[in-house]
């Protein structure tokens, strides 16, 4: 209490004293007196005391507060307000009055203060009151633009503010990570900034505010926003936005505030928003992801009174959203952008379905049309974004069942709402909404499906969108086919039998078909839905049938994509049993012609297509479907045979429907004869008239194969035979008035039929003769009818020009040919008893037409186009007819006529080799082979051991001779070409695999005994040859025959030597030479040499000339890699499978797809197609089941070959090893899939990925390595842990070895290997240990120290992507060697360009700098620092201490032994680290002290002493102090030492151990190392070069301090740069103990302190340099008083002092000199100084004079004058006396010597010094100072004698003005103060007066510095010299007064300082008239003169003038 009664009395004189002074001193008091007022307040009122108390604070606080209001601009305490408000627990009050008075003096703070107040403010701003923080506002509003880290500061880690010396509290990691979603300060600063930027003016926004309600908009009014204008407002909003992007924030919590931006209506307040959201968008997408930030946004779209109905609002929120209305519309526009690329956002419910609702259906009458526009189709966008990305229950709980019915609702009422929109806006929200209903059906089909609404109304839009056009059907179509889908996948049975209903009605009705409508697309939709809805019915549905043939009618539609989903729909699985569809269409088609029965013939088509694909996939059950495919057939047959309802229009597209018919019965035909056979008996007669309806061939051939098939199923005898078909055909033929047309169709017919009847000899023998006769009359016919026609056509004048006719003509002729061709070879009927030899004649007549047209020469006639291509088709016509003629005719048993036919029509078809026509000569071939094709009856011998004599004997060995004696040897490329396919042929027929069928294997009986008999095997091996030499052919067709053909040859040998044989042969040319090779290993590194080794090209020779073939060798690529992976499997026969499978040509497909033959067609001619498709499934089949199969001996070897080859760099060697894997996989649906294919790499994987690896490591070839490393690629794609780990550290190795391989394509794929094994390797090594080790082994150890540079840039970037994501824990084995090789390459690693420019520069520190800055940023760096960050992560680990140890060792090696700048300043930086963030594992393991020890005070003391022992001054070696272009202190605090950042560094990481070790390691450093060339007379303790080994040096630390104090040491060199550096890091880390009371007199700590330390830093700030001067002073600052102050350091001072006296460097000297000058200028310092001391110093001192002359020496002049002050000040003494008299004597020869030497700075030290020392000396010794006067003048005379005398004349140099300045100074000082009054005395001063007014007028001495100096020395001996001399008979005291007052004095009209001196002599001159009367008299004489003096002084306007006039007057009115 009395406590408090005196605060009350205090501060009622505190009251009284502020009211009784002026402002000014009010504002000086106010300083210091606010802060402890307002701490005064009390904390309670409980007591009358308190209550008085407070009451007084607010008295005073009112009286200063109403004066501070009366000033302008006070100026207050703002720093000493803050701390007020920082401090806990104090009164409201305090808090509310701080920020009072500091709003009053913000105006008149500078910006540094001004930021330094809101920075205070801000740390404690949610936690004031309401009006508190809107006065902060207030200040922000002034402030602004400030910057952002000043008042929102980023916070800093525990370490970093320790560095910086501040005073920080323990913080969380959650602290440390800079995450400011909690920081309330922060919210509250948004929540202000983000209403300032809503804000508006009222007459800009048009009376209404958005984002503010009432009470927002009062607080900005508060905050005095509203009182701004426009332009102000508008750039404080700018500044506001600017302050939040510098605000080190997350980005999401500044979105709403950009937001507002954008809506600004100043358009630099919009760009800049919008700039941000733009760059929100494009990089910071992921800020977005934040469910709270989103749910913001929407609250701030639809205000915080819509909001709030979803739910409060709670911690930030309740301050940002609350009492807001809705946003600008513009902001709204930009909000629903951000939403609709954020997933998060779709999940924050119900606020995203409120959102939704109402901007997509709501209505805001305030809102322009044309932005309410903008923002529904923004909304409608930003649903479908919903859609597409909520959480599905989400969805289908409830966005989906809401918004669902009202889209839909929507679409059915488009125009309601929108009338009067834009067309364009409605378009574009209607494909918003069609877009969002088809997401919503693929999501979540069961909600769409629900009911058939969503059906209805999209199909009622679709059509009502086609319609009208409206640009929106194309949307509406999407969704509506998305539908289907749904529908078919969820809709109940219900709505499917709805929906089916509905799509049927509408397919059958005739709306969707208007003609007038453009229903395309819709159609289209129609089909997609009824293929869903069929493909996922159940089979055997009514509904599925009727839609079915619903669906019928879109398949005549002209739109191909309906066409196509039509028949999808059509032909869906599973189709209907055939047993429905005969139902169907009984029911629902009484009349069995489709044509008539369908609506258009496209129906019909598709009806009969589809009763084809029903049937034959029911076709299984025969016997259960036998009635109701007849019924079918029925409908068919009925199809075909009834007639169209126009005869005379037979189109077309009517004759399609036949042709179609046609053909769908010739595949029934084949499963299913016998009722079509049924069917069609008794109708047969009506087929005539069918094919009159066209002429096309394949129409005609499937009429004929329907006759052949009806009559081979049985129902049809032989008589029915003739006198249905072939008494009918004649008749056709004998009728004069048959068209063309019915005449083609009857050939076909007769021709089938006679084809029928010869087929079996027992038919033949159950005609009778007469139906013979009518058969051979046939026949007859047809015989002559070709002959007619080929002599007709072989006219080609005569050729119709017209096109029908033309194509009539053409028509009739190809037909007869295939009548006759369709007969076959009639060989039964030639065999006839009867009429045989009429048969024969008319066979060999045949066989003469035909080969008259093969004969035809085109090429020799010119025809146009359209006939030359009809001429050419016939011409192959009759070459296949003829091969269906003379295919299995006999040989010897053919007549002699037939056989002369058939020489004749070998010799036609071989001269068709000349063609190039490939097509043609595979028809050829074929003909050839039918040719030699004898009847099956005829038996050949298979080890026939002579050859045939003539053609008729076998005609197959002939045609082979032939073809290969006159065509395989031609000189002609395209006969040869021809050969080729010929003998494919051959060989496909000869040795190709046996069909099922007994007579087509029969049938090649001829051929086989030609190609497999003993004596024809040398034509065999011709063959091979040949065909070999083909490989080099350039066309692709004959390569690839040749290939095929060895296929056939090997694979199908007639004797396994043959085989044998072919496979050396082909081995040889291919250049194989591995098959020939005595083992596989041996030839295992000779993978194709010929590429790589040019030395095998002798061997190669040689093995081409032991071939048995003389032809050259095959150079195809392709063909070569297969045969080294045949003889590499070895396994001969597998090259040839393998070659075979390598042909890819096109014209295979094409020849199998355009084979055009009625298979159905009883026929023995040979077709390649067939037999080589056999021979293909067969190969393919092995491979397949064969090459991949575990029990395949080989497979070890192909299938890794193949693999491997398949990424050969050759593309067609890739090609057609690609094919050959595709083979190997086999054709299992399993495998064909990508994923199968995974699975079949995973069961082979160890075999392919050995094999890959080995021919990296190994292969000589380099395709092969690149091919290694391309499937290498392909296999580690997907492997596992378990699949590597073996081989994970070999599979580095080469692949790094790829990487650097002498080939660039190898190294180019070895790249894409090591980028993909980096990929691998991070997934692998997050799991597994093992293959962590080995990664982290190989890319430490080799990876990233690799010379190429691509390989260790690509290991860097593993290793650093690893160490991202492993722990510490998992790599703590590997993270010592890491970090080492890191630090060891760190400057290898570094670029060679900066390495080059070290050389190259003059300003190497700053290159130094920027080198090592450059690494730290770069990938090493950056590793470097995450692996630094792993180590600190192992701290609480046991492993920690380990790790550390081993790094210590490594550390320590690189220190003493690392090459380059960032090698070594890297090292040093990570000992600090290790240090600083480590020190309890360094302490543990030893580390500091062997560091220390084993480092850094060797490194030290070696560096201080080689800096020392460089002889020169500080200038030459730190550079001058004139320097300023470097201004940085960091670049010239090392900038004059080689390696000076090296230095540093390790100066610095010392430093940094100093703490962790004991004080005897530390002491040793700063002796041994910082001063070690302090060295004892006595030698001291040597460092331990081991870590144990400082217990030595403690044990002989005593008794060294002894010795050192005992004898006295010899100081050798003096405190340098790396000395000042090392001891400014160390006392940073090591400060001195500051407090005495803890000090104790044994510290170690505070001894090498004082005894080194300080002397070092005391003498340092001496230095020469501003580099090396800085240096000290910083440390001398960091020394407190417990050094300073020490007796021990002035001990140590004094004594260093006196040893860098003796130190031969004179700038060391001068510096010792200036030091001992700075201790005597002390009184702390003289105070403590000893008599021994002083001593001790004059003598060193005097002692120091003598000798030579050196630059600087007159400093220790001085010190000898400052040490004399100092005796002086002492009790005087005799003893004294007598140095003074010494010392006077010294300075005055220190003079003449420097005189002599002509060392002018030493002589102006001396003389500047004798005045001093004269000065010094008391009154009692004035006989000493005359004497030092006189001296001085006598030398002075001296010295000018030079000066006086001519320069011609003179010998002597000139004494410079300078110097004689400084001598009459000298003399002013040197003056007694008091003298004797006697005769003497008296003369000498008159003399001296005169002699003075002499000098004055002299010449020699007219500079007025000098006679500046005159008037001085005259005013000293005026105002000291006896009185007695101024009235002397020799007139002293007017001539004084003459000088003063004359032309070189007062009255000079040039220089005023020397009329001021001349005035302040005269005034001294009158103070002497109060000693003497006669002075005074005297001088009243001269008051004029003085007055004219005074007047020529006060006419100036100089104030040195006007106060010597003053002055001057002064004194002349005291002179009595």
């Amino acid at each position: 209490m009395a406590d408090l009664q005196k605060d009350v009395e205090a501060l009622d004189r505190v009251l009284f004293r502020l009211a009784s002074v002026d402002d000014e001193r009010m504002l000086q008091v106010v300083q210091s007196l606010l802060p402890q007022l307002l701490s005064l307040f009390p904390h309670s009122l409980a007591t009358p005391q308190e209550l008085q108390l407070k009451d007084k604070i607010l008295q005073v606080v009112s009286h200063i507060k109403t004066r501070l209001q009366a000033l302008t601009r006070p100026s207050l305490p703002l720093d000493a307000l803050c701390q007020v408000l920082q401090q806990e627990g104090l009164s409201v009050f305090s808090y509310n009055l701080a920020l009072l008075f500091v709003e009053l003096g913000f105006e008149a703070a500078s910006t540094e203060e001004q930021t330094r107040v809101l920075a205070a403010v801000f740390k404690k701003i949610s936690i004031f009151s309401a009006t508190n923080q809107e006065t902060f506002f207030r200040l922000l509003m002034r402030a602004l633009p400030v910057s952002a880290s000043a008042i929102v500061p980023c916070r800093k880690s525990v370490a970093e503010e320790q560095e910086q010396g501040e005073d920080v509290a323990m913080i969380t990691s959650e602290a440390e990570e800079q995450v400011y979603e909690s920081d309330a300060n922060v919210d509250v600063v948004l929540d202000f900034l983000l209403d300032l930027v809503l804000y508006e003016l009222p007459s800009t926004a048009g009376g209404m505010i958005y984002g503010l309600m009432t009470p927002r908009v009062e607080r900005l009014q508060r905050v005095k926003v509203t009182e701004l204008k426009r332009e102000a407002l508008y750039e404080r909003q700018l500044h506001a936005l600017k302050l939040l992007k510098e605000m080190e924030i997350p980005t999401k919590l500044k979105i709403p505030l950009y937001l507002a931006g954008s809506a600004s209506f100043h358009h630099a307040v919009k760009a800049f928003s919008d700039e941000q959201l733009s760059r929100v968008l494009k990089y910071e997408e992921k800020e977005l992801e934040d469910a709270d930030v989103m749910r913001r946004l929407m609250t701030l779209v639809l205000g915080s009174q819509v909001a709030q109905s979803s739910g409060t609002f709670e911690g930030a929120d309740a301050i940002l959203l609350a009492n807001r209305t809705r946003l600008a519309d513009t902001s709204i526009l930009q909000t629903l952008t951000l939403l609709s690329v954020s997933e998060a956002a779709t999940n924050v419910l119900p606020l995203m379905l409120q959102l939704l609702c109402q901007l997509m259906f709501g209505a805001e009458p305030s809102r322009p049309p044309n932005v309410a526009n903008k923002i529904k189709l923004a909304s409608v966008r930003l649903c479908q974004w919903t859609f597409h990305h909520c959480q599905l229950p989400v969805l289908e709980g409830l966005l989906g069942p809401v918004l669902v019915p009202t889209l839909l609702r929507l679409l059915m009422n488009p125009h309601t709402e929108s009338e009067a929109s834009s067309a364009e806006f409605v378009r574009e929200f209607r494909q918003g909404v069609y877009e969002t209903l088809s997401v919503l059906a693929t999501r979540a089909p069961t909600l769409v499906a629900a009911s058939e609404q969503a059906f209805q109304v999209l199909l009622v839009r679709c059509l009502a969108e086609e319609e009208q056009r409206t640009g929106a059907g194309a949307n509406a179509l999407k969704a509506f086919t998305s539908l289907a889908g749904a529908y078919a996948a969820a809709a109940t049975p219900e709505v499917t039998s709805k929906i089916h209903h509905e799509l049927v009605a509408l397919l059958n009705g005739s709306k969707l078909f208007d003609s007038s409508k453009n229903y395309a697309r819709v159609r289209a939709a129609i089909a997609a839905w009824c293929a869903e809805l069929l493909t996922s019915s159940e089979s055997g549905k009514n509904d599925d049938i009727t839609m079915r043939f619903a669906v019928l009618r879109l398949g005549a539609v002209p739109g191909e994509d309906t066409r196509r989903l039509s028949d999808k729909a059509l032909f869906a699985k599973p189709l209907p049993s055939t047993g429905a569809l005969a139902r169907s269409l009984t029911a629902n088609f009484p009349q069995k012609d489709l044509k008539a029965s369908m609506r258009d013939v496209g129906t019909a088509e598709s009806c009969v297509r589809f009763c084809v694909e029903i049937m034959k996939a029911s076709r299984s059950n025969s016997q259960e479907n036998a009635h109701d495919r007849r019924c079918v057939v029925e409908y068919l047959v009925q199809t075909l045979l009834s007639p169209t309802e126009s005869q005379n229009s037979a189109t077309a597209t009517s004759s399609s429907v036949y042709e179609t018919t046609a053909s769908a019965l010739v595949e029934v035909c084949d499963f299913d004869a016998e009722s079509v056979s049924v069917v069609l008996a008794g109708q047969v007669k009506d087929l005539f008239d069918v094919v009159a309806v066209g002429q096309d061939r394949t129409f005609l051939s499937n009429i004929a194969a329907i006759v052949s098939c009806s009559c081979s199923a049985g129902t049809f005898t032989v008589n029915q035979i003739v006198a249905d078909i072939v008494k009918v055909g004649m008749s056709r033929l004998d009728a004069g008035t048959c068209s063309g047309n019915q005449l083609s169709g009857a050939l076909y017919i007769l021709g089938s039929a006679l084809g029928y009847l010869c087929l079996d000899a027992t038919l033949v023998n159950a005609v009778s003769s007469d139906e013979m006769q009518l058969l051979l009359s046939c026949f007859q016919k047809m015989t002559d009818l070709l002959e007619t026609k080929v002599k007709e056509g072989s006219n080609f004048a005569s050729y119709p020009r017209s096109e029908s006719a033309l194509n009539e003509h053409v028509g009739l002729l190809r037909s007869v040919m295939d009548g006759i061709g369709i007969s076959g070879t009639l060989k039964c009927f030639t065999r006839s008893s009867g009429a045989g030899g009429e048969w024969n004649q008319l066979k060999a007549k045949t066989l003469e037409c035909l080969r008259h047209v093969v004969e035809w020469k085109l090429k020799a006639v010119h025809f146009d186009d359209q006939l030359s291509s009809k001429l050419a088709a016939l011409k192959r016509v009759a070459i296949e007819n003829l091969g269906r003629a003379v295919s299995g005719l006999p040989g010897i048993a053919t007549s002699s006529e037939v056989s002369t036919g058939l020489e004749e029509a070998l010799n036609a078809l071989l001269d068709v080799g000349n063609e190039t026509d490939t097509d043609l000569q595979f028809d050829v071939g074929e003909v050839l082979v039918a040719l030699g094709t004898h009847d099956a009856t005829e038996e050949f011998a298979a080890h026939r051991k002579t050859k045939y004599d003539n053609f008729a004997e076998n005609r197959a060995a002939m045609i082979v001779e032939r073809v290969l004696a006159d065509y395989a040897g031609s000189r002609q490329p395209k006969v040869r070409r021809n050969a080729t396919i010929w003998l494919l042929c051959m060989c496909a027929a000869g040795l190709g695999p046996a069909s099922e069928d007994g007579d087509a294997l029969m049938s090649a009986t001829s051929w086989g005994s030609a190609l497999g008999s003993p004596a024809y095997s040398q034509s065999v091996l011709e063959v091979h040859e040949f065909f070999v030499t083909m490989l080099n052919d350039a066309s692709e067709v004959s390569k690839e025959s040749a290939v095929k053909g060895l296929a056939y040859l090997r694979l199908r040998a007639p004797t396994d030597d043959m085989g044998a044989q072919f496979s050396d042969s082909l081995f040889r040319r291919l250049r194989c030479f591995r098959a020939f090779a005595s083992t596989a290993d041996a030839a295992d590194d000779d993978e194709n040499g010929a590429n790589t080794d040019r030395g095998n090209e002798s061997a190669t020779a040689t093995a081409t000339a032991t071939s048995s073939s003389a032809s050259s060798t095959v150079e195809n690529a392709a063909y070569r890699e297969v045969s080294n992976v045949a003889a590499d499997v070895g396994d001969p026969e597998l090259m040839y499978a393998l070659l075979y499978l390598s042909t890819a040509d096109p014209i295979w497909e094409s020849m199998a797809s355009s084979s055009t033959s009625a298979t159905l067609l009883p026929s023995t001619k040979f077709s390649f197609v067939v037999a080589d498709k056999e021979f293909r499934a067969s190969i393919v089949a092995k491979a397949g089941s064969q090459w991949m199969a575990e029990d395949y001996s080989n497979k070890t070897k192909l299938v890794p070959w193949l693999f491997l080859l398949k990424f050969h760099s050759n593309s067609k060697v890739a090609a057609v090893m690609g094919n050959l894997w595709e083979f190997a996989k086999g054709n299992s649906a399993s495998v064909t899939t990508a994923k199968g294919e995974k699975t079949l790499l995973r069961q082979n994987w160890p075999l392919l990925f050995q094999f890959a690896l080995a021919r990296l490591e190994n292969a000589r070839n380099f395709k092969y390595r690149e091919a290694a490393c391309l499937a290498l690629v392909d296999l580690l794609n997907g492997a596992e842990a378990d699949e590597v780990r073996d081989d994970f550290l070999r599979l580095w190795k080469t692949a790094s070895r790829a990487v650097d391989d002498v080939m660039e394509a190898v190294a180019l794929s070895g790249v894409k290997l090591y980028r993909y094994l980096g990929e691998l390797s991070l997934r692998v090594a997050a799991s597994d240990a093992v293959c962590r080790s080995q990664l982290l082994e190989f890319l430490v150890e080799d990876g990233i120290v690799s010379k190429n540079t691509i390989c260790r840039a690509l290991s860097i970037d593993v290793l650093l992507r690893l160490v991202k994501t492993l722990k510490a824990i998992d790599m703590q084995d590997r993270l010592a060697p890491l970090l080492l090789k890191l630090l060891e390459y760190l400057s290898s690693l570094e670029m060679p360009e900066l390495q080059y420019a070290q050389f190259h520069v003059v300003k190497k520190d700053q290159l130094e700098r920027l080198r090592v800055s450059i690494s730290q940023a770069g990938p090493v760096g950056q590793l470097l620092e995450l692996a630094t960050t792993r180590l600190k992560e192992l701290v609480e680990s046991p492993a920690c201490v380990a790790v550390v140890s081993e790094l210590v060792r490594g550390v320590a090696s690189l220190l003493k032994f690392g090459v380059g700048l960032n090698t070594r300043v890297g090292t040093a930086n990570f000992v600090v680290t290790l240090a600083g963030e480590l020190p309890f594992e360094l302490r543990k393991c030893n580390g500091a002290e062997l560091l220390l020890r084993r480092v850094f005070i060797p490194y030290m003391g070696a560096k201080t002493a080689a800096e020392n022992d460089q002889y020169g001054d500080e200038e030459s070696r730190y550079g001058s102090n004139s320097s300023t272009e470097q201004t940085d202190a960091s670049l010239t605090a090392t900038s004059g030492l080689a390696d000076g950042l090296v230095i540093q560094s390790y100066c610095r990481a010392a430093a940094y151990l100093c703490p962790l070790v004991d004080a005897g390691t530390a002491r040793d450093y700063v002796r041994s190392g910082i001063f070690a060339f302090n060295k004892a007379a006595t030698k001291t303790p040597g460092v331990s070069s081991s870590p144990q080994g400082h217990s030595d040096d403690e044990m002989g630390s005593d008794e060294a301090e002894e010795t050192v104090s005992k004898l006295p040491q010899v100081y050798t060199s003096r405190y340098l740069l790396i000395s000042a550096l090392a001891t400014k890091e160390l006392v940073k880390k090591v400060p001195p103990i500051a407090d005495a009371g803890t000090l104790v007199t044994d510290d170690l700590r505070n001894t090498w302190y004082c005894t080194h330390v300080f002397p070092a830093a005391f003498i340092g700030q001496f230095a020469a340099t501003d580099a090396l001067k800085s240096s000290w002073v910083a440390v001398l600052d960091e020394l407190p008083p417990t050094v300073l102050y020490a007796a021990s350091s002035l001990d140590a001072v004094l004594h260093a002092i006196a040893l860098l006296l003796a130190h031969p460097a004179w700038d060391t000297r001068r510096q010792a000199a200036r030091a001992l000058q700075a201790i005597f200028a002390s009184p702390t310092y003289r105070s403590r100084l000893s008599m021994e001391q002083v001593e001790r110093i004059w003598k060193e001192l005097i002692d120091a004079v003598p000798g030579r002359l050196w630059r600087g020496k007159g400093v220790i002049l001085e010190s000898i004058v400052s040490l004399a002050a100092v005796k002086v000040e002492n009790k005087t003494s005799s003893t004294d006396d007598e140095c003074m008299h010494k010392l006077s004597l010294l300075l005055i020869d220190e003079c003449a010597r420097a005189r002599k030497n002509q060392d002018l700075a030493y002589l102006e030290s001396a003389i500047v010094n004798l005045g001093k020392f004269s000065a010094l000396l008391p009154a009692e010794q004035s006989h000493l100072r005359g004497s030092n006067v006189q001296s001085l003048r006598d030398a002075f005379a001296e010295w000018m004698s030079g000066n006086e005398a001519d320069s011609s004349e003179s010998t002597k140099p000139s004494l410079p003005p300078l110097l004689i300045k400084c001598v009459f100074e000298a003399l002013a000082l040197m003056w007694p103060a008091k003298m004797i009054t006697d005769e003497g005395n008296t003369a000498t001063a008159a003399e001296t007066m005169l002699w003075l007014c002499a000098s004055v007028e002299s010449p020699h001495l007219a500079a007025w510095s000098v006679r500046k100096a005159i008037f001085q020395t005259m005013a000293a001996v005026a105002e000291r010299a006896p009185a007695e001399a101024l009235p002397k008979g020799k007139a002293v005291l007017e001539r004084v007064v003459d000088s003063c007052c004359g032309s070189f004095g007062v009255a000079d009209g040039k220089y005023s300082m020397v009329r001021v001196a001349a005035a302040g002599a005269l005034t001294a001159l009158l103070k002497r008239a109060q000693d003497n009367a006669d002075v005074a008299l005297r001088l009243v004489v001269q008051r004029e003169r003085v007055l004219i003096a005074v007047q020529t002084l006060l006419t100036s306007e100089e104030a040195s003038e006007q106060q010597a006039a003053f002055n001057l007057k002064s004194q002349l009115l005291q002179v009595p």
